[in-house]
């Protein structure tokens, strides 16, 4: 562990003052050591956070698959965790489009670090700041799935709207149906936007 000396100096004799030489040789090394730690501890933050910017810069870089040329809103599909078919990505990035007349729409299938809400929420920052949009996320490292919204969408898709969404849908991915559960999760959140209403528990 470390522990903090301090150079200090030592009286003798007729109340001369001097500084003991290898009590003042410990303390350089120890404030060098302290500088050094500190110069790796700063590097290692950095890389850190380097390393966890790297997934979302991805996202945002190469699954993109559509864009709304009035709205200028995008449909992403970023299947990291390998859960579709291409015919299935394909087939929901068609079914996620009317979603972007009223903002951005993503589905991301992942192995969370940390909790599935601090990752989304992350995510949806990264990838959309504060415009509006939805994320539908399965998450297998906690065997969850989300529903992240913000914007526009919000005032609609509230979390209580994600939560019923959510709970509607949870047995495809119990299943192991994971484009049905995304497919139906996008389906009743355009229901909803478009001024519909979807199954509610009793």
């Amino acid at each position: 562990s470390w522990q903090q000396g301090r150079c200090r100096p030592s009286l003798t004799g007729k109340g001369e003052m001097f500084v003991d030489k290898k009590y003042s040789i410990l303390c350089r090394s120890q404030q060098e050591n302290r500088a050094e730690a500190k110069s790796l501890l700063t590097a290692a933050l950095v890389l850190t956070l380097f390393f966890a910017v790297i997934p979302f810069l991805q996202i945002t870089a190469e699954a993109s698959v559509y864009k709304n040329s009035e709205t200028g809103w995008q449909v992403i599909v970023d299947d990291r965790a390998d859960l579709l078919t291409d015919e299935e990505e394909s087939r929901l990035a068609s079914e996620m489009e009317p979603v972007t007349a009223y903002g951005n729409a993503a589905f991301i299938s992942c192995y969370a670090s940390g909790s599935t809400s601090s990752y989304a929420k992350g995510l949806y920052r990264d990838l959309f700041g504060s415009d509006s949009g939805t994320i539908f996320m399965i998450d297998m490292e906690n065997r969850n799935i989300w529903i992240q919204s913000n914007g526009a969408i919000y005032r609609t898709i509230t979390k209580s709207y994600a939560n019923t969404i959510t709970d509607n849908v949870y047995k495809y991915a119990s299943r192991g149906d994971y484009y049905g559960c995304a497919s139906n999760a996008f389906s009743q959140i355009c229901t909803l936007l478009e001024g519909g209403r979807i199954a509610m528990p009793m």
